[in-house]
């Protein structure tokens, strides 16, 4: 036996958009983290030197290598060398 009720309609499948592939996802992910990497690697650098390649700092004080045992032998021609503190 046959019913007399209307059939439901089914529900029109929706349209999907076309996603990215993964491994375009991949990739993109791949540059944006190297890009940050080197960004940070460059600012830090520049915070470290910057105040060195403008002229504000010495980075390397030479005169601390005349300290007795250092570097410099025990001569005449460098005990007038005084190695300055930095720190006062």
């Amino acid at each position: 036996m046959k019913s007399n009720k209307p059939r439901a309609k089914r529900p029109t499948p929706k349209k999907v958009t076309a996603q990215p592939t993964a491994a375009y996802g991949f990739v993109h992910g791949v540059w944006g983290g190297i890009a940050i990497a080197v960004l940070g690697i460059v600012v830090g650098q520049a915070i470290l030197y910057g105040p060195s390649l403008i002229g504000e700092k010495i980075l390397l004080p030479l005169d601390l290598l005349a300290m007795p045992g250092t570097y410099l032998p025990l001569n005449e021609q460098y005990k007038n060398i005084i190695p300055q503190d930095a720190t006062q």
